[in-house]
């Protein structure tokens, strides 16, 4: 046959140089569709992977979660209930210097509240609040019904005030647990939206103090820090540093626990 002409080469080359362009578009989409199905792999892993957690976490943790929070409202609901009945019984005197001696007793031995208090008529808050540090880890609150002037105390041992750590002008019957507690039913009683103080995390749990005679005195309460959820949460999930959850409350979307 015929040698090709030199004139045949230029379109044959135009030729192989179309089909390694093609090739090489070609190998381009391969690649991109592999990565894509990579991708979408370990997307599709990634999804079961939190659809597994968030159902054992549902089935196993929330349960466990709900049962302790459940344990420590109740714990704080019939202490504050107690108080209740006491002073409508009148087995606790409704002046300050009568019952604070009980309150003191009460938060000494538990665990549940944070503190354990009554908020006046006249606006001042009496109680005792547990402290991080301290050689007993308790503090009162008192307050001046003439002066108006809220205070708060480094106790001794038996609940004594021994030094000030602060004072203010200060009228609590406008706070929240007081204005929720309706008066004019006995039976009222409530817990709190959580709200951050301190810090922390809080819930209060809040009802009616009634005198022997049936008088509205105050408001009787206690509050609940939350970080025992945190704490319970972490050592369960086990998480590592760089993790971390939050729970919501639904009813007020509000964060509970927070890591």
């Amino acid at each position: 046959p015929a040698k090709p002409t030199s004139g045949a080469y230029p379109g044959a080359m135009r030729a192989m140089l179309s089909l390694r362009v093609l090739l090489a578009g070609f190998s381009v989409v391969l690649i991109a569709i592999s990565s894509f199905a990579a991708w979408y792999l370990t997307y599709s892993e990634t999804l079961k992977t939190i659809d597994n957690m968030g159902q054992s976490f549902q089935s196993q943790i929330l349960p466990l979660t709900r049962s302790l929070i459940e344990h420590h409202l109740v714990q704080v609901e019939a202490l504050v209930q107690i108080n209740k009945f006491s002073f409508r019984t009148g087995l606790l005197p409704m002046a300050p210097r009568g019952f604070l001696p009980h309150m003191f007793a009460q938060l000494r031995n538990t665990e549940f509240s944070s503190d354990i208090h009554f908020t006046s008529t006249g606006g001042g808050i009496y109680g005792f609040v547990r402290e991080p540090c301290g050689p007993v880890n308790i503090s009162l609150w008192d307050f001046d019904e003439t002066t108006g002037n809220q205070t708060q105390w480094v106790c001794d041992a038996l609940g004594n005030p021994t030094s000030l750590t602060w004072g203010q002008l200060s009228n609590s019957t406008t706070s929240v647990w007081y204005l929720a507690v309706d008066q004019s039913d006995p039976q009222s009683f409530v817990w709190t939206p959580t709200y951050p103080w301190g810090g922390q995390l809080w819930v209060t749990f809040a009802t009616g103090a009634y005198d022997p005679s049936g008088v509205f005195r105050g408001v009787t309460g206690a509050d609940l820090e939350l970080n025992f959820i945190t704490d319970f949460l972490s050592s369960q999930l086990n998480l590592g540093p760089g993790y971390s959850f939050a729970i919501i409350d639904g009813s007020y979307g509000t964060v509970v626990a927070l890591q």
